[in-house]
């Protein structure tokens, strides 16, 4: 279960963890 999956899994958490910071949500050139 930990194969191709993981990769995505875990941007997908980075980006809300940095979404949740805050100045992250406020760079430029995310549209993510």
């Amino acid at each position: 279960m930990a194969g191709p999956l993981l990769p995505p899994l875990l941007l997908l958490a980075l980006v809300q963890l940095l979404k949740a910071d805050g100045s992250y949500a406020s760079t430029p050139g995310t549209s993510t």
